[in-house]
């Protein structure tokens, strides 16, 4: 394994950062992102909506250079469980530009898998929206 299964959502979201800004990013790039994402990936959104990888990936494509200026930023990362062949991670996503800002609580299932191009196919992701101003560290 190359990388740690925080390092894999740190990357596709420098990735995700990139391509939402319009920052130059090669084919190369697109072509890992959608490699990151296992055959039979499937999200879910904040608002509870269920998007099939193939979907993802055409609204990615069509999203390049929505926000100009967008910052992503991964806070408060956690393994919640970590196998040899899979890993849980729970992690907040922080967006902030120039219209506004977001965050998420965000839980992925990722699988091992040596020829993903951060050693880890994403397999489920379940996003959570946060009132402005918490974090899922507050109950703690």
């Amino acid at each position: 394994m190359t990388s740690s299964p925080i390092h894999e959502v740190e990357r596709q979201h420098r990735f995700i950062e990139a391509w939402m800004s319009g920052t130059d990013v090669d084919a190369l790039g697109w072509q890992n992102f959608g490699d990151s994402l296992g055959e039979g990936f499937e999200m879910t959104t904040p608002d509870g909506d269920s998007i099939a990888r193939s979907d993802l990936l055409v609204s990615f494509e069509q999203a390049r250079n929505a926000l100009p200026g967008v910052k992503i930023e991964i806070r408060n990362s956690k393994e919640l469980l970590r196998s040899p062949t899979m890993a849980v991670v729970r992690y907040e996503e922080w967006q902030l530009h120039p219209t506004g800002a977001n965050q998420r609580v965000s839980t992925v299932v990722l699988q091992a898998a040596a020829q993903a191009p951060g050693s880890w196919l994403w397999v489920a992701l379940h996003e959570t929206r946060l009132e402005p101003g918490s974090s899922t560290t507050e109950s703690r």
